[in-house]
């Protein structure tokens, strides 16, 4: 077998004990391996492909050693219980913020794992399906490989190669994004509990806070220490502004570093006056925390802080477009200074440049950092107004109900309604893919199906029809193949649509267990007439516009669906034949392979008659009757001798299928007999019997003689 080639890792002479680490002697294998590739001659069959796979191969079996050795990063424990303020206060605002911020910092790892948790199982979902994949090509080629050749052995033996290499790495990838999120669940749970007891801390002491005169003094002091720093610094970058343009002339880098240098300047004076509003904003808060119960004080400091929180949005929206834009030309500067060479004489003047850029970008982003600490300050100076977020007027509460209707509409849809999960064992491990089937999916896929089916019908329509009008498929046999390609389509579309919305078929599974053994006893009638309308459909023996007797019934097939067919009698009454009836029951099809029935009517004549004279008057009077066929020719026969007539017996072919029923065609032959055998004088007798009387005579007691009685 390929496995046992030495082409594929271990030498000929390989050790057959068991190595006390299996990574260490696989990881030993690989490096030989890639070695024995990279020395192969350049033109070899897949040489590239091999090569790239056994390193990636070492790479995965690498960090997996490091893993198992414990070289790998651990994990940082939050066991730890979650901090406290203790007292029932009043607490410093500063100390609630800092509660906050561990909160917020959670909230974002959270998040983040979230996230990445999602990542992860859909990587963990391709890289399944990717396993698999690589598996089946490696049968296929270890198949073809022990069917090869001489000849082609060495094509097949490094195709083989690869695949089984690639198939390992599969696996290898597999089990690491399995470790990756088992890691990452480990971490989630923690989290969401440290967080959840820091939330109840800060709903605790939100209502304690108090900002105090001391506190606000020592706020202002260090903004105005921050304030002087930067006064400083925008005094150096205005001397160095003013070096830079008295030596504009002659140099061509000069302009550019002098508009890098005036937008830093322009950002860090923005970032002063933010700086400055920002005591402005620490005296909201206070107004915000010192409101108490009064309700006007109240409204009047939350309209205060929306308003100032609605401009710090623009002006954060304005300062990352403006930092986009200067980011893009920093990266269009470097790119420029990569294709310089070292010995350039640009080189210098456009380093400059760069670095004036580097200096600008800093800038903006101290000040985006800046307008978003004032942002989080003038929020949480909004939530701790006592009305924050309750209505007082009809728009509020409006509003209000909007957001809460918002919110239930997107947690109803979001809802998951069931979860699947898919086992596989992979290198020792079990790994698990989840599908979680929420509202939302099942909503779209709703949607997306009756859609694809509306579309589909007509489709299937359009080619039906074409095939009607150019090919010679009956009427008949289109109604059958629409009903099939409905069918067909149907399964393809709900396959497919599943699929997209990443709803695996092994979600249905809860169909399984008592509920499928109670579903098949239930269905099983359903079931055997659909197999027997599916064999039906097949087999053709009955057909649309068939005519037929099942049992006692008489009729025209009008249609023939999976379940059952609908019969329709010669009184214009549908029956609905289950189509098991039709396999397990005799059934007579008049019309199977032809559509003409042979009929006979019988007449006698009266003794005496010329018979041969009778004979052409019925055939006359049969050729004379619209709807029999002249071929066959109808046939005259003499049946009988009877009692009171000569019986004659006339038998003729009619077409089944037509606008003629055969007894209006029996009675209109009928018809014309009569008048026929008039006009020729021929009589058809009626039964006549000749009554004898014998007549005993009777003797009287008086007389003694005899009388007639």
């Amino acid at each position: 077998t390929a496995a046992s080639n030495p082409a594929f890792g271990a030498g000929a002479g390989a050790d057959t004990t068991t190595p006390p680490n299996p990574v260490v002697d696989e990881l030993d294998r690989a490096r030989r391996q890639l070695e024995r590739v990279s020395a192969l001659p350049p033109g070899t069959h897949l040489l590239d492909e091999r090569r790239s796979s056994v390193a990636r191969l070492i790479a995965l079996l690498v960090a997996k050693e490091r893993r198992e050795a414990g070289l790998a990063p651990t994990i940082v424990s939050l066991d730890s219980p979650a901090p406290t303020l203790g007292s029932d206060g009043p607490h410093p605002v500063a100390d609630v913020d800092t509660l906050r911020d561990q909160r917020d910092a959670i909230a974002s790892q959270r998040s983040s794992l979230d996230v990445s948790l999602r990542l992860l199982d859909r990587e963990i979902e391709a890289l399944v399906a990717a396993r698999r994949k690589a598996d089946e090509s490696l049968r296929l080629r270890q198949e073809r490989l022990a069917r090869a050749g001489d000849a082609d052995r060495e094509r097949w033996v490094a195709e083989t190669e690869l695949a089984m290499s690639q198939a390992r790495v599969a696996e290898l990838e597999v089990a690491r994004a399995d470790r990756d999120r088992r890691d990452a669940q480990s971490r989630l749970e923690p989290l969401r509990l440290r967080l959840a007891a820091i939330e109840r801390e800060v709903a605790r002491v939100r209502t304690r806070q108090v900002l105090d005169k001391a506190a606000m003094e020592s706020v202002l002091q260090t903004s105005h220490r921050a304030r002087q720093a930067l006064a400083k610094e925008i005094d150096k970058l205005r001397s160095r502004l003013a070096a830079v343009e008295a030596r504009a002339d002659g140099d061509d880098a000069a302009p550019r570093v002098a508009a890098a240098l005036r937008s830093t300047i322009a950002a860090l004076s923005e970032f002063d006056a933010i700086e400055q509003g920002t005591e402005g904003a620490w005296s909201m808060r206070r107004l915000a925390l010192e409101a108490g119960a009064d309700k006007d004080r109240q409204a009047g400091a939350r309209d205060l802080l929306i308003t100032a929180i609605d401009q710090i949005d623009a002006r954060l929206q304005v300062t990352q477009e403006q930092l986009d834009s200067t980011r893009a030309s920093a990266r269009a500067q470097r790119s420029l200074l990569e294709s310089l060479s070292a010995d350039d004489t640009r080189r210098d003047s456009e380093q400059r440049v760069h670095d004036a850029q580097t200096r600008e970008i800093d800038a903006r982003e101290r000040l985006q950092g800046k307008l978003t600490r004032v942002r989080l300050l003038l929020t949480r100076s909004r939530d701790d107004v006592e009305l924050a977020g309750k209505p007082t007027t009809p728009v509020q509460w409006l509003a209000l109900v909007a957001d809460r209707g918002t919110e239930l509409a997107r947690s109803a849809w979001e809802y998951e309604l069931f979860s699947a999960t898919e086992s596989s064992v992979v290198d020792g491990r079990p790994v698990t893919v989840n599908y979680g089937v929420t509202v939302g999916k099942s909503v779209g896929v709703l949607i997306l199906f009756v859609a694809s089916i509306w579309v589909g019908r007509l489709l299937a329509r359009r080619l039906v029809a074409q095939l009607v009008r150019h090919t010679r498929v009956s009427a008949q046999f289109s109604s059958v193949l629409y009903r099939w390609i409905m069918w067909v389509m149907g399964l393809v579309v709900l396959i497919t649509v599943l699929k997209v919305a990443r709803v695996p078929l092994t979600a249905f599974a809860f169909l399984g267990g008592a509920l499928a053994i109670g579903v098949g006893f239930g269905t099983q009638n359903i079931i055997k007439n659909l197999i027997s309308g599916m064999i039906i459909l097949f087999e053709r023996k009955l057909r649309v516009g068939d005519i037929v007797t099942i049992g006692n019934l008489s009729g025209t097939v009008a249609a023939v669906d999976l379940r059952a067919t609908t019969v329709r009698g010669f009184d214009g009454i549908d029956f609905i034949v289950p189509n098991s009836n039709l396999l397990e029951n005799q059934v007579s099809n008049w019309t199977y392979l032809n559509s003409t029935m042979r009929r006979e009517v019988a007449v006698g004549v009266a003794y005496g008659t010329d018979l041969q004279r009778g004979k052409q008057v019925l055939l006359a009077c049969a050729a004379s009757v619209p709807g029999i066929l002249a071929d066959p020719a109808p046939e005259v026969l003499v049946s009988s001798f009877g009692g009171d007539s000569i019986e004659y017996r006339l038998q003729f072919w009619i077409g089944l299928q037509t606008d003629r029923s055969g007894p209006a065609i029996e009675s209109d032959i009928r018809l014309a007999i009569d008048a026929g055998l008039r006009a020729a004088g021929i009589s058809i007798p009626f039964p006549q019997r000749d009554v004898h009387l014998h007549i005993a005579p009777s003797v009287t007691a008086e007389e003694g003689t005899s009388a007639p009685t």
